[in-house]
């Protein structure tokens, strides 16, 4: 009934009347990778786009707008033995009406599929959708913006068994796959509704906005029905007065969070709910300890596949948005046999501290339908999992989830107030004072307090020196997974000053002091002293140098009594730039760093000599060499890169790059990437690389892009 009824709203957009614009997109790619000890892979893909739009002439204004588009798409994989074609046909419909008051819109989509792997039955699905959505445009004085919607999704799939009689699909035997109409043995397995309304009103004085959101959702597949209600309202007020000397800022937000999740009758199951969280990763030659106050942590984002030699670390940290608590994750690999032999080091990171502490070690992830799961044993904001593979072949990591098992029935309720005031005492002294109150409340009673508070007094007697006081607090009020009341504080004071001694220089000192208590006691304290300069020597040398010192005292108190424990760490970084001709300039990084603690001393070094070389804009070359110094186990590590543009005109590019790094190991890479606008309506791209290493491969990629 549905397709019926979406064919005639296309009919409808068939009437033979003029319209304003016809497009048609054609898109063809092809890709193919593989080398020694690896899988060749080929993988062949087409795209069609035909639309209408965006004015239907025949309409009696011009507030009223209709597109329609239909896309077909086919893709090849060749992965070896494992061969698949998919086919995708997407037709869809949109509808709009503006004016000065409102402006309303419908929108209709459908994408059928058909999936072919190799030795396998087919299988046939769809994807259906639609929304409304209604919003206010009158711009008037103290008039609130509003905004509605509501919307309709549902997935599924046919029963290949079935199907229609073989005679009608006498042309799959023979590899051909065109679309076929699923009609009565199609079955949803996925069905949402979801809702929303908006509100923003400016009161002058005070911001106010509102947020209702609520979504159905029936999985047939699993046999559950869930529901969730979210209401978000949010009020904030600041201002300016006594000639700008005193300005302020305050808000309160209140947000109710409800799930629900109902078994259908004789299916039951665990439910687990995906947390909204920011994955970074790392992978590193030597295994480092996140306790140690000189640990780096993952600063690269995950791009998958990302892969992981022999003997080499994974570093994996999780953390939650804000409010959000994660109790179990879910990686996904290439190769889950292989990934299920690694052994996880799982860290959770304080909140107050911010310091890692071990939550498990040597745990092995259990495999779940195509997924390695871990628990991490207890709830928290940012995890960190390590890894060393000890297999004898790598391993890809293609996915991370970040997941919380909660009850079937779960209210959160979390309020946050913020107030912020600065002061300009006089024209050369300001203060400025921010809190911040969070409160979380959850129905399975771990609720959380948590507080801020922060100022600072800055003073710039001359234009060449500032100093400044900072004081900051931050407490929280926890349970721990024994269900145990927690109250974490930390205090820290500094000072920190700014100079410009000479207009070709800047220097700058700060010294910090930090403590912290656990239920009334103290737990640690201590000491960071840190200066850094940069300063231009000559018109072409640039240098910085940056020092820290770092002193910490914690205490550990257990039946016996008090122990404590302290260490010492210290870092440099130096960095001097020079640019010794106009297309030939020189860099040198050096850094140390060394820790001791009662565990022992740590003391390791490293420096980077490079050099640039740019004759002119279709040349440039770049040669480096790293040396691990002292107690560092890396290799050391040179290597160089050149590009050159081997065509630039304004319709066609070619450039080629080539990059060599030597450490335990040689690797050449070449790379060759080319555009070429054949004309205003087609477009080809390309790109190619081979990588010469201890197992060689290749990669290349084909597109065609046509537009009318």
């Amino acid at each position: 009934m549905h397709r019926v009824v979406f064919f005639l709203l296309v009919l409808l957009c068939a009437v033979p009347v003029p319209v304003t614009a016809l497009d048609f997109n054609a898109y063809w790619l092809y890709r193919t990778s593989g080398g020694e000890e690896r899988d060749t892979s080929d993988e062949f893909q087409q795209r069609y786009t035909l639309g209408v739009g965006p004015q239907l002439s025949w309409q009696p204004t011009h507030a009223l707008s209709a597109t329609a588009t239909i896309g077909y798409t086919r893709t090849q994989r060749d992965n070896g033995d494992d061969k698949v074609k998919v086919e995708e046909i997407t037709p869809s419909v949109n509808f709009g009406i503006i004016n000065d008051l409102f402006a309303a819109q419908l929108a209709g989509s459908a994408t059928h599929y058909r999936t072919k792997p190799k030795d396998s039955d087919i299988h046939l699905g769809t994807s259906r959708s639609w929304d409304a959505t209604l919003s206010s445009r009158w711009q008037q004085a103290w008039w609130p913006n509003l905004r509605f919607n509501y919307g309709e999704r549902d997935s599924g799939k046919a029963d290949p068994k079935i199907m229609k009689p073989d005679d009608v699909y006498k042309d799959i035997r023979d590899g051909d796959l065109r679309l076929l109409p699923i009609e009565s043995n199609y079955h949803s397995e996925q069905v949402q509704r979801f809702a929303s309304a908006d509100l923003d009103w400016d009161l002058r004085l005070l911001q106010l906005d509102y947020r209702y959101n609520t979504s159905w959702d029936e999985d047939i597949s699993e046999g559950t029905d869930s529901e969730r209600r979210n209401h978000f309202v949010r009020a904030a007020t600041g201002g300016r007065f006594w000639d700008n000397r005193i300005s302020y800022t305050f808000s309160h937000q209140f947000e109710d969070d409800r799930t629900q999740v109902k078994d259908r009758p004789g299916v039951g199951g665990v439910f687990d709910f995906i947390v909204p969280a920011t994955v970074t990763t790392k992978v590193t030659s030597i295994v480092e300890d996140p306790t140690d106050p000189l640990y780096n942590q993952p600063a690269d984002g995950f791009s998958p596949p990302l892969e992981v030699l022999p003997s080499e670390y994974l570093q994996i940290q999780i953390d939650a948005d804000a409010g959000r608590q994660v109790d179990h994750l879910r990686l996904v690999f290439d190769d889950l046999t292989t990934a299920a032999l690694l052994e996880w080091n799982i860290y959770r990171r304080d909140f107050i501290s911010g310091d890692w502490s071990p939550v498990a070690t040597a745990l092995q992830g259990v495999l779940i339908d195509g997924y390695l799961e871990l628990s991490t044993g207890v709830a928290g904001a940012s995890f960190l999992l390590m890894a060393r593979n000890t297999p004898l072949a790598p391993v890809r990591l293609s996915a991370v989830g970040a997941y919380v098992r909660r009850d079937t029935d779960d209210t959160d309720q979390r309020h946050l107030t913020n107030a912020g005031l600065q002061v300009r005492l006089t024209n050369s002294l300001q203060l400025a004072v921010n809190s911040t109150l969070e409160r979380l409340r959850r129905d399975s009673g771990s609720d959380d307090d948590r507080s801020t508070l922060s100022a600072r007094l800055r003073w710039t007697p001359r234009p060449w020196i500032t100093p400044s006081l900072s004081y900051s607090e931050s407490r929280s009020d926890t349970e721990d997974q024994d269900g145990d009341e927690v109250d974490q504080l930390s205090r820290s004071y500094s000072f920190n000053l700014a100079t410009v001694p000479l207009p070709t220089m800047n220097l700058g000192f700060g010294v910090t002091r930090n403590d912290r208590y656990r239920n009334g006691d103290k737990t640690g304290a201590g000491w960071i002293y840190s200066i850094s300069t940069t300063a231009r020597l000559y018109p072409d040398l640039n240098t910085a140098l940056f020092l820290s010192w770092r002193e910490n005292d914690n205490w550990t108190r257990t039946n016996e009594g008090v122990s404590r424990t302290s260490d010492q760490s210290f870092s440099g970084r130096f960095n001097l730039n020079a640019r010794l001709d106009r297309n030939l300039s020189a860099d040198l990084t050096t850094s140390y760093r060394s820790s001791e603690r009662e565990s022992g001393s740590t003391e390791v070094a490293d420096a980077t000599l490079s050099v640039q070389y740019r004759p002119s804009s279709l040349l440039a070359l770049r040669a480096f060499y790293t040396a691990y110094l002292l107690d560092s186990e890396q290799e050391d590590v040179v290597g160089g890169s050149a590009n050159l543009a081997l065509l630039r005109t304004d319709k066609a590019r070619l450039n080629f790059s080539y990059n060599v790094t030597y450490a335990e190991t040689l690797t050449n890479r070449f790379s060759l990437n080319g555009s070429w606008d054949i004309s205003r309506a087609l477009a080809l791209q390309s790109r190619g690389g081979y990588t010469l290493a201890q197992t060689d491969f290749y990669d290349v990629q084909v597109s065609l892009n046509l537009r009318l």
